[in-house]
C-alpha cells in the first residue's frame, strides 16, 4: 500500500469506530433531558409530581409544555414530546430548555442538521448550557462536519471535567479525523 491508499484506509477504520461510538454518545444528552422529570410511584401508577402541579395551576403555558415534554420524554413518547416541545418554542420563542430538550431529542433521533440549529438558536440568545448541552452542542457540530468548533467545544468541556471519558474519547476521534482530513487535502491539492 502507498501513503495516500493506507492513510484511506486507517481513515475508514477510523471512521468506521467513530460512528459506532457517536451513536452511543448521542444518548448522553437526551439522558440528561429524560431525568429532568422526577417520577413518584404511588398506587402502582407512575405520576410526575412536577406534571401534576402544573395541571393543577398552569400559571404559565410555555412552562407547561415545557414540563409535559420532559414528562413524555421520561415515558418514552418521543413524538409527543417533540410536540410539546414545538408548542412550548410556538409561545415563547426564547425558552431556552426547550430548544435543548429539543435539540438532544432530533440529535438522539438522528437529525443532526436541525439539532444543531436549536443549539445555535439557544446559544445565540445567551442559554445557559447545562455539561450534557455542550455536549449536545460538540456532537451536533461533528455530525455537521464542523470538526474546528468541535475540537474548541469538546476542549473547553475537558478543561470543566478533565475526568469525563466520553469527553477524552470524542477529542481524540475529532482530532485524528481532522488530521487525517487535512492530510487529504494537502494531498489532493498537491495532486491538482
Amino acid at each position: 500500500l502507498d501513503d495516500k491508499e493506507r492513510v484511506r484506509f486507517h481513515y475508514a477504520k477510523a471512521n468506521e469506530a467513530f460512528e459506532r461510538t457517536f451513536v452511543k454518545y448521542c444518548e448522553i444528552p437526551i439522558n440528561y433531558y429524560k431525568d429532568k422529570m422526577p417520577l413518584v410511584r404511588t398506587d402502582n401508577n407512575t405520576v410526575s409530581t412536577l406534571l401534576n402541579i402544573m395541571l393543577e395551576k398552569p400559571k404559565e403555558p410555555s412552562v407547561y409544555h415545557l414540563y409535559r415534554g420532559w414528562y413524555y420524554l421520561k415515558m418514552g413518547q418521543t413524538q409527543m414530546a417533540e410536540s410539546d416541545f414545538y408548542n412550548c418554542i410556538k409561545l415563547n420563542q426564547y425558552a431556552d430548555d426547550a430548544y435543548m430538550a429539543r435539540a438532544a431529542l432530533y440529535l438522539n433521533d438522528g437529525r443532526y442538521e436541525i439539532a444543531l440549529k436549536d443549539y445555535e438558536f439557544a446559544k445565540e440568545h445567551g442559554a445557559k448550557f447545562a455539561l450534557a448541552d455542550i455536549f449536545g452542542y460538540g456532537l451536533a457540530l461533528i455530525a455537521n462536519g464542523d470538526y474546528e468548533k468541535s475540537y474548541k467545544t469538546f476542549s473547553e468541556l475537558r478543561e470543566i471535567i478533565p475526568w469525563e471519558q466520553n469527553t477524552n474519547e470524542l477529542i481524540h476521534a475529532i482530532d485524528a479525523r481532522y488530521e487525517i482530513n487535512a492530510y487529504l487535502d494537502a494531498v489532493k491539492s498537491e495532486n491538482g
